[in-house]
């Protein structure tokens, strides 16, 4: 068990609550968002009701768009605590609290002081990006904490073996390693194994060439851990291909894994550009910070140390960075992972700041920002109970399934008119039930002269002449509830 000097347990009892505050006090006053929250929660929910938890499914049909451990944390929560917004966030929140603390241990390992340790934790908790993946039912936070693991259990690791120590002494940390990349691949494909693999092998390079080491110790582990850590997922793979064929293996381990990235499965496809604009606008409010501590260290001629630690930070933001700008399919949620890195490396600049330049030298900086994290906690807490009374009904489809649920139409067979990922969703979520796709007007037009039906179907043209409508408005977009 990991014990800490008393200034590093204050401040870590300190990040806890700030943490447990931050994440876990909004995520239930907000409905899931017309965006994938309705598709990840539905297919949760899917799992729930049907108790097939091998095949992830969207409205009865198969959804191999990510693997499944998302969904399977968030389905175990669903059935031990029901059905809520609370349940379908509870996973992101966790994984963005276990993020926050692992990057203090991770400061403290690297030999911050514990305030700055603290530091590291509170960046990267609001960072306006990472805050708001951390109150979405999406799968990218999971991915983030679980590459977060896998390099802070390297990093220990690699210390443990430069300092010679004994490799069975370090075993538990090599198969939580090994867990980590396993479960981010099984989290989200081979991001999951590229992304810290990527930036622990470019710094081990770093490490042979300025020690002039080889450290054949962590090459091996580096490899065996990597080759190890596909077996869950090919674990999972194989009973897909068992009970289903291997159409479906194809499609989650080839299409949605290297076509994303070759541009052959074209979504999100964005130019090479495209995220040179989105890291200053994500880290924010943090952002400004870092550009003001790099211009007065310029300014004042002080260089950042090219240390151990520099260089495993700079590794970890430099090459996966350039694998993502590499890949065809772009979003700004898929740099998520590289913002802890950011956090820990503004909090060691904070430091360098404050105690070398000579006009911040003089001021009660902890205080300072101790008033600052107070002053953030406070807004990012009201912000997400804000958000969620304000929004509930613009960038919800939870108004027009409570109206639906009240109204006759739920006496009437339900139809869906639109092959839309977030609806199909939806009626899993909000409905617990599978409801038949009509992919043509001819279809619709077949089934409304034949009996009375309710359709759930996106505005259009002419759609009053079918039948009786209610219309809402989702996220910009017109949908409405068609009965005859």
């Amino acid at each position: 068990m990991l014990k800490f000097k008393e200034s590093y347990s204050v401040y870590f009892l300190i990040l806890v609550i700030f943490a447990l505050l931050l994440f876990f006090s909004g995520i239930g006053f907000k409905q899931l968002w017309k965006t994938d929250e309705t598709r990840v929660a539905g297919i949760s929910a899917s799992m729930v009701r049907t108790g097939d938890y091998l095949m992830p499914k969207l409205n009865g049909e198969p959804f191999l768009e990510y693997p499944p451990m998302y969904y399977w944390v968030t389905a175990t929560f669903y059935k031990i605590f029901g059905k809520s917004m609370f349940t379908s966030r509870l996973a992101s929140a966790l994984c963005a609290f276990g993020t926050a603390l692992l990057l203090f241990f991770l400061s403290k390992e690297m030999k911050f002081e514990s305030f700055y340790c603290f530091m590291s934790g509170v960046i990267i908790s609001t960072c306006g990006q990472f805050w708001s993946v951390a109150n979405r039912c999406i799968v990218d936070m999971m991915l983030c904490f679980f590459i977060v693991a896998a390099m802070y259990c390297f990093y220990k690791i690699h210390e443990f073996l430069s300092h010679n120590e004994k490799i069975r002494n370090n075993f538990i940390w090599m198969l939580l390693f090994i867990s980590s990349i396993g479960f981010g691949i099984l989290t989200k494909s081979l991001l999951g194994l590229a992304v810290p693999s990527c930036a622990i092998f470019f710094w081990l390079i770093s490490e042979c060439i300025w020690k002039k080491k080889i450290f054949f110790k962590s090459w091996i582990i580096l490899v065996i851990g990597s080759v190890l850590s596909l077996f869950p997922a090919a674990f999972w793979l194989v009973k897909i291909y068992l009970k289903y064929g291997l159409q479906y293996v194809k499609a989650t381990a080839v299409e949605n894994t290297f076509g994303r990235f070759s541009g052959f499965y074209s979504q999100h496809a964005n130019p090479v550009y495209y995220y040179l604009g989105k890291i200053p606008e994500q880290f924010l409010p943090w952002t400004i910070v870092l550009v003001g501590i790099v211009l007065l260290m310029i300014i004042y001629k002080k260089k950042l140390p090219l240390n151990t630690n520099i260089r495993f930070l700079l590794c970890w933001i430099m090459f996966p960075f350039i694998l993502f700008v590499m890949s065809e399919g772009k979003r700004p949620v898929y740099l998520l992972p590289l913002y802890p890195a950011f956090a820990v490396l503004l909090s060691f600049l904070i430091w360098k700041a404050t105690t070398e330049i000579p006009i911040l030298v003089s001021c009660q900086w902890k205080k300072i920002w101790f008033t600052v994290s107070s002053l953030l906690l406070l807004a990012f807490v009201a912000a997400g109970i804000m958000i969620g009374i304000l929004y509930n009904k613009k960038y919800t489809y939870y108004p027009m399934f409570e109206y639906y649920q009240k109204s006759k139409c739920s006496q009437k067979p339900l139809f869906l008119y639109s092959n839309t990922e977030s609806m199909r969703g939806a009626i899993n979520y909000y409905l617990n039930k599978d409801v038949p796709l009509i992919t043509t007007k001819n279809e619709l037009n077949e089934l409304i002269a034949q009996k009375k039906i309710c359709v759930l179907i996106p505005d259009f043209n002419g759609v009053e002449s079918y039948g009786k409508i209610k219309k809402f408005k989702v996220k910009g977009d017109d949908w409405c509830i068609l009965e005859n």
